[in-house]
């Protein structure tokens, strides 16, 4: 199950945190959040109910994604600025939809990272192996060097067991050696989370 992204916007002197989660085919529903100051500002909520049988987890992932950037670059063309009044003598013929066009050619987006691992049916198969883990820039595709990585188990009544911590290599990659505990742990699951300047994503697999 995918759950999110993470994503600090800096505009115009404030910093906005962008949350946006997968909230799982038992509740099929993309949801962004935006706050300030540790205060929610706003949300948006997309479902996606009707195609949930047919989206595979890489749609959902690019359902996430979109969303995500819409809510971002709402910040950056001025949604949640003040009013301000035009300066004295500013007059312009053009379109708004030319004037946001510039404005978002002047202020890109800010980057953000995702995760992809690999070897995670072999861990669940024989309880010990090699997670491969790669994690890069979502806009541009490149790697990111030096992101903390923490491998997690989580199980009803049981604290979050940490399994490996590590960081990606120049390449944005990291092997990790990871042993699930011999316990019932069907309920449970297995979380890989990413942290780096370019925010924090995380990602959970349910344990069978």
């Amino acid at each position: 199950m995918i759950t999110g992204f993470n994503t600090d916007v800096k505009h115009n002197a404030k910093v906005y945190h962008v949350q946006t989660e997968d909230k799982g085919r038992s509740n099929p529903k993309i949801e962004s959040l935006v706050y300030v100051g540790g205060e929610i500002l706003d949300n948006y909520r997309t479902s996606y109910e009707q195609d949930k049988a047919s989206l595979t987890e890489d749609d959902i992932m690019e359902l996430l994604e979109a969303q995500h950037k819409r809510v971002i670059r709402s910040i950056k063309v001025g949604k949640y600025d003040e009013s301000v009044p035009f300066e004295e003598g500013l007059i312009t013929n053009r379109d708004l939809d030319d004037v946001i066009s510039d404005h978002l050619a002047e202020e890109e987006c800010p980057d953000y990272l995702k995760l992809v691992a690999n070897g995670i049916a072999g861990l669940f198969r024989n309880r010990a192996g090699v997670l491969e883990i790669d994690v890069k820039k979502v806009l541009s595709g490149e790697p990111i060097e030096g992101a903390d990585i923490r491998i997690k188990l989580l199980a009803p009544n049981h604290k979050p067991l940490v399994l490996g911590l590590g960081q990606t290599n120049e390449a944005g990659h990291l092997s990790l050696d990871a042993k699930l505990p011999h316990v019932n742990l069907s309920s449970g699951s297995l979380m890989i989370q990413a942290i780096s300047e370019y925010g924090a994503f995380e990602k959970k697999y349910p344990l069978r």
